[in-house]
């Protein structure tokens, strides 16, 4: 089972974890407030060209000169394909550069899933760290190669936690933005304009200061319905009603 616990405050004590009234054992409790890996996911489509990519770039750097030292952080770029243009560094100078370099395609498309495919792909080698991807779009999915549930797939198997944001957009735009925040334990940020960017990313930086990722082991059984109870002293505690996913699977028997 795993857990994103989102705090008033930042708190330097882990939360503590009930199921069904008995609080777990070998529980994992990380703060994201530091020692993370973080993609910063950009969309450079033909869409973005202007002052809204201008301002998404500009956001996306003051988003990585907030980071704690010991963040390490990578770009990816998306438009008719997705890109990596840095390594991860705990030094914004890479990241930095991409960033300030990066221009409008010149060919059509939106990957939007492979961005967030290889953007997971490339934390799954970030061991020992929680896993961030902070992605940014203006439209919707046209050119991908792999489905969102291939992406998605390759997200929960890195354990990454995916923060999208939508420049603008309807329902039909922003539901698989929204997805990918609730099946990852993410959160999903919309942007009215561009303008607005600047002020959505530090929210996220906010955000993370005061998230947990926790997990533990479960001894439920598939289609089993668990009460979860999280308290973090002295900010309060919330509860949610979980099944566990799966169907029970009942064993042949000889005659």
């Amino acid at each position: 089972v795993r857990l994103t616990v989102v705090s008033p405050v930042a708190a330097s004590a882990p939360p503590t974890v009930t199921e069904g009234g008995r609080r777990v054992v070998g529980l994992n409790a990380v703060n994201l407030a530091s020692s993370k890996s973080v993609v910063v996911a950009i969309d450079r489509s033909r869409s973005m060209s202007g002052a809204k990519l201008a301002d998404a770039l500009t956001a996306a750097r003051e988003f990585l000169h907030a980071k704690a030292p010991s963040d390490r952080v990578a770009v990816v770029a998306f438009g008719s394909r997705a890109v990596q243009l840095s390594p991860f560094s705990s030094s914004t100078a890479e990241a930095d550069d991409a960033l300030r370099t990066l221009v409008v395609d010149k060919a059509n498309g939106t990957a939007l899933y492979d961005a967030l495919q290889l953007s997971a792909n490339a934390l799954g080698g970030q061991d020992g760290r929680s896993r961030v991807v902070v992605l940014l779009t203006d439209g919707k999915d046209v050119s991908s190669k792999v489905s969102l549930a291939d992406a998605l797939s390759t997200a929960h198997s890195a354990g990454t936690l995916v923060y999208p944001i939508a420049i603008g957009g309807d329902s039909a735009t922003t539901a698989p933005l929204r997805q990918m925040a609730s099946e990852t334990g993410g959160s999903f940020k919309s942007a009215a304009s561009s303008s607005s960017l600047s002020a959505v990313y530090s929210s996220i930086a906010g955000e993370l200061k005061r998230t947990w990722r926790v997990e533990y082991v479960t001894a439920a059984r598939p289609g089993e319905q668990l009460h979860l109870r999280v308290s973090l002293n002295p900010e309060g505690a919330a509860s949610t009603n979980f099944t566990v996913p799966g169907d029970v699977q009942v064993p042949d028997v000889a005659g």
